[in-house]
């Protein structure tokens, strides 16, 4: 009984510390995998930006030609 009980006292901080690395190198993966995801969601999200002002600039400019008179029209 005292060989089994000195066989794991030996060998738990081993296993503890193999946990402790392969969790580690799992958290440092997992911040990588999510700092990448942010970034890419930033570009996206500029690109969609970037589009969206250039739709409400086309139909703001569209709007102004409608609403503006024609000058050579002769009805004004």
């Amino acid at each position: 009984m005292a060989y089994v009980v000195q066989a794991l006292g030996a060998g738990g901080p081993a296993l503890f510390w193999l946990s402790y690395t392969a969790s580690y190198q799992a958290h440092v993966s997992d911040s990588k995998t999510l700092a990448d995801a942010r970034k890419e969601a930033r570009e996206f999200g500029k690109e969609k930006r970037r589009e969206i002002r250039r739709r409400v600039q086309e139909y703001n400019e569209l709007k102004a030609a409608q609403d503006s008179p024609l000058e050579d029209d002769p009805r004004t």
